[in-house]
């Protein structure tokens, strides 16, 4: 506000910026137009009450049966979502591409039962929970991941490590072994698996590391797995 006086002892306030906060809403991705994640702009969502909506920042995202599954492209360098769930048992399985990223404090939570695929690179630091017996996530980009702890929650899950990595390049957040898991590795050679912080897990759980053979067709192929976190802990098989 700015505070005008004058002579004779008046005053006033005159309103020049004004702040209406929002709510966040429980969001469910539709797909009811071409399929784009942007800020404030495609009706692509909807309530819990089945109003159409769109996004805007802090707002928790489901993507389950209602959006049929398919491609989700992302659109927009922050887009920073409380929580994504990813959690459809029917349908197609879901992709998220794009040049945009889902970024900020908020996590990535994969239940669902059909495979999810990251394609994009994203930065939120909240984590992921992979936590189905059938799932199955394609990771196409290491930094699919964002930067947070990726817990590996349920026996039977999967990973599918798609791209070589390198020195910089690999799962940025810590690897967190909490049940059986397995994590198949489609590139060859010295960088076939990097994982940039620590792993640890629980006793008596293991984390399996397989060169993919049904792609490569080389059981003797010799494929390097990197873990470079300095305070990584062999608490798993």
């Amino acid at each position: 506000k700015v505070l005008v006086s004058g002579a004779g002892g008046y005053s006033t306030n005159s309103v020049t910026n004004s702040l209406a906060l929002v709510a966040a809403t429980n969001l469910i991705w539709t797909d009811a137009n071409p399929s784009s994640w942007d800020l404030n702009t495609t009706v692509n969502w909807q309530d819990n009450n089945s109003n159409p909506q769109v996004f805007n920042f802090g707002d928790p995202v489901t993507f389950n049966n209602v959006g049929g599954g398919g491609t989700v492209t992302l659109t927009g360098p922050y887009l920073s979502a409380a929580s994504v769930t990813v959690s459809n048992t029917t349908g197609r399985p879901y992709v998220f591409g794009g040049s945009g990223s889902f970024a900020g404090p908020g996590n990535l939570i994969y239940t669902g039962t059909k495979p999810f695929t990251l394609n994009n690179a994203n930065t939120y630091s909240g984590g992921t929970i992979i936590s189905n017996a059938l799932a199955y996530l394609n990771l196409e980009n290491y930094a699919g991941l964002g930067t947070g702890p990726v817990t590996l929650a349920e026996a039977g899950g999967q990973m599918e490590i798609i791209v070589a990595g390198s020195a910089s390049s690999g799962i940025s957040g810590n690897i967190i072994v909490n049940d059986d898991f397995t994590i198949l590795l489609d590139a060859l050679g010295s960088f076939s698996g990097v994982f940039l912080g620590n792993l640890s897990g629980t006793v008596g759980k293991t984390l399996t590391l397989l060169p993919n053979n049904a792609l490569t067709g080389n059981s003797v192929t010799n494929n390097r797995v990197r873990v470079y976190g300095i305070n990584t802990t062999n608490n798993a098989n």
